[in-house]
């Protein structure tokens, strides 16, 4: 009879206890984290899947967090950009202190 690898990973940690028995681990292992979430996504399911809205509004609705998801990410790509040219061309030596 062979063993399964995945349930054996799932089940103990790196030094071969089992997971249950580790406390420093226990909230903030990966394996907690993908259960939370699982659960996460099952909410988000069962609440879309209560509000009966149409097809289109989804789409909408997902179009508007993408768009604002990428606008934050344009202004902190802009800003990143600014730092480090700022950063590494525009210092003179008698402003490092060291």
């Amino acid at each position: 009879m062979e063993e399964n690898p995945a349930k054996d990973f799932l089940s103990t940690n790196k030094n071969n206890m089992p997971v249950n028995s580790v406390k420093d681990e226990g909230n903030h292992s990966f394996i907690n984290i993908l259960v939370k979430a699982k659960k996460l996504k099952h909410n988000f399911q069962e609440r879309f899947a209560n509000l009966s809205l149409h097809e289109y509004t989804y789409f909408i609705i997902f179009s508007i967090i993408i768009g604002i998801a990428a606008g934050l990410a344009a202004v902190l790509f802009h800003h990143s950009i600014d730092f480090f040219n700022r950063l590494f061309f525009e210092k003179q030596p008698e402003d490092y202190s060291f």
